[in-house]
């Protein structure tokens, strides 16, 4: 997909809203997230013209809205916690656990994480050989992958099942209750009638 702004800095595997059919990092009111990658098993809007691929051009980039991604988490994360947007546009998420997601939040979900922060493989340095260990040319997933290491700080790197959201969650029943005893109150307030009952 295109970058809203052709000038602004997006690395793979990083958080992207979508606005206007484009991409950016900023992810303020929107409700299609996606993932940067390096390449995917079906890639559309790659447009058929002999000798012009989007694969060179810098301001196209390859997205995942389905799939399995690593994505820089920041914070405490557990296997099935919901992953939306870290909402700081720095192309980072946070998780957030089925039983305390918001409505609002539910909007921004990006996937489920598929491992915690103690347990994940992508974290585990040992598992990941650095790149003067690497005898081959390198490709661009790990190339990505290793710089994903380099400036991921405290945050993780967690394995996430991009696109799955396994249905609503369990939202907290006794707050939506209680916010339509309170409208009911003001309605009552203002001499509203319910739809349905006595003009």
């Amino acid at each position: 997909m295109e970058k809203l702004d052709h000038a602004e800095q997006i690395e793979v595997y990083e958080v992207v809203a979508v606005k206007d059919n484009k991409i950016t990092k900023d992810t303020e009111g929107a409700n299609l997230i996606m993932i940067t990658s390096t390449d995917s098993g079906l890639r559309g809007g790659n447009p058929i013209i002999d000798g012009y691929s989007r694969d060179e051009d810098p301001n196209w980039m390859v997205c995942a809205f389905i799939g399995q991604m690593p994505v820089v988490v920041a914070g405490e994360v557990h296997e099935g916690d919901y992953i939306i947007p870290s909402g700081l546009n720095d192309g980072r998420a946070i998780a957030v656990a089925p039983n305390k997601i918001t409505r609002q939040q539910f909007n921004q979900v990006i996937g489920r994480a598929l491992e915690g922060a103690s347990d994940n493989g992508f974290y585990n340095l040992d598992s990941f050989p650095h790149l003067n260990d690497v005898e081959d040319e390198p490709g661009e997933t790990f190339m990505a992958l290793n710089k994903m290491q380099q400036i991921k700080g405290d945050a993780h790197i967690i394995n996430v099942a991009v696109g799955l959201h396994n249905g609503l969650p369990d939202f907290d029943n006794a707050r939506f209750e209680k916010l339509e005893a309170e409208l009911a109150l003001i309605k009552q307030h203002l001499g509203i009638a319910e739809v349905g009952g006595d003009q």
